[in-house]
């Protein structure tokens, strides 16, 4: 019923697998009216990527259907000024990626409502540590997030990974992003 592509890496500038990979999700929703198709995309707190950007105008132009689109909120490295919060860094990384949806469905002549497009976007934050040193998505970024999320009308709101929820004790090097706890010291 639904199926959601992660693309990432070195796989969002291969214009020849997003050419394929289009055409395929295309015939797929032909044969399969009802199925829904998620992109799972990088994003900064400047927006998508111009290679992610360049990748919904490829499904658009393609006939590729997008039903919505789902942004990494983490590791966003020298993206990210200094001093800003993650969870400020993702409302404007969705804000952002908004407009460039906004902007890529009018491009190709299929403009939606502000409603419609808030609906089809969807935001993963890294709960705890993220790959970045110095980038902790935390209890309070959540909490911003979710009331952005309520005040937009968000489509969804996830976390990698919902396993990583929990202190990671003192065996641990908490300045890590480890598989099987968050990082930070936080009550189970």
């Amino acid at each position: 019923k639904e199926i959601d592509f992660d693309i990432e890496g070195a796989a969002i500038a291969n214009v020849g697998a997003n050419e394929r990979r289009a055409d395929a999700i295309r015939t797929l929703q032909e044969k399969n009216p009802g199925l829904r198709v998620w992109l799972t995309l990088p994003v900064a707190p400047f927006g998508l990527t111009g290679e992610g950007v360049a990748l919904v105008d490829l499904m658009l132009a393609r006939g590729a259907r997008i039903d919505g689109l789902n942004v990494m909120t983490m590791n966003y490295g020298g993206s990210r000024p200094a001093g800003m919060s993650m969870g400020e860094a993702s409302t404007l990384a969705l804000t952002a990626a908004w407009q460039q949806l906004d902007g890529a469905y009018r491009q190709a002549g299929m403009a939606k409502t502000r409603e419609e497009l808030w609906a089809m976007l969807a935001a993963t934050p890294m709960i705890g540590q993220n790959d970045i040193p110095d980038e902790v998505f935390t209890q309070r970024d959540a909490r911003a997030l979710v009331q952005f999320a309520q005040e937009t009308g968000l489509g969804r709101i996830s976390s990698w990974s919902a396993n990583r929820d929990g202190s990671c004790g003192v065996a641990v090097d908490d300045r890590r992003v480890s598989n099987t706890c968050s990082g930070v010291s936080q009550e189970p």
